[in-house]
């Protein structure tokens, strides 16, 4: 009886430890997801802002587009 018990015992510690080791890699995906998504909005929005600084310099030297 006393195998059986520690038996479960280890079972339920492998459990926590895969809880564990689960809840590690998802915290690290979601952090290598939200860090990706704010590069690239930041790109994006680079990208527009020198879109815009371009297009103000053709009219500004043209007059027109």
């Amino acid at each position: 009886m006393t195998d059986l018990r520690q038996s479960i015992y280890n079972v339920n510690e492998s459990v926590d430890v895969l809880y564990d080791t689960k809840k590690r890699c998802c915290s690290i995906g979601v952090i290598k997801c939200l860090g990706s998504i704010i590069f690239l909005s930041g790109i994006s929005g680079i990208s527009f802002i020198l879109g815009m600084k371009y297009q103000n310099h053709l009219e500004n030297k043209d007059g027109t587009l």
